[in-house]
């Protein structure tokens, strides 16, 4: 083969790898934005107490019991959180199925976490509210040595 041939070749094949490389990107990034302004909005409507904004926003229509959970652990939002988005079952993290919800929404704080269940439309795009789930981080048990934790014999 000509030198001239095996350099066509060679470019054509990096920019085939370039472009499905950034169409996996994009594919696995895709929603996360939207997911987080949404997961950053609801979590400065519980940290301020602001049942009216939850109640009122667009994502939250027709979850008036998601909007009461939510408000209930709105006063944990006190001492802080971190709002973070990853596609469900990435880093070893799995709310409901991989076919019920793509995106989550993580509010995590000191005493423990709020996960936000979210379905993106592979083929529409289109982002849909489905879950609210929570997890409480407990102290651990102040016994004799502290508040250390202790595994196995000592």
């Amino acid at each position: 083969m000509r030198m001239r041939t095996r350099i066509v070749l060679a470019g054509i094949t990096v920019a085939a790898v370039a472009v499905i490389g950034a169409a996996v990107y994009r594919a696995r990034t895709a929603g996360h934005a939207e997911v987080r302004a949404i997961t950053e909005r609801l979590a400065a409507a519980m940290a301020t107490g602001d049942r009216a904004a939850l109640a009122a926003d667009p994502t939250l229509q027709g979850h008036p019991g998601t909007v009461d959970w939510l408000v209930e652990r709105g006063p944990a939002l006190a001492a802080g959180y971190r709002v973070s988005v990853q596609r469900n079952g990435a880093n070893g993290y799995q709310l409901m199925d991989l076919d019920v919800v793509s995106h989550v929404g993580r509010i995590e704080m000191p005493a423990g976490a709020i996960s936000l269940g979210f379905w993106r439309d592979p083929d529409g795009g289109g982002l849909k509210f489905v879950t609210a789930a929570g997890s409480t981080v407990a102290a651990p048990h102040e016994g004799p040595g502290g508040g250390q934790l202790r595994v196995g014999p000592e």
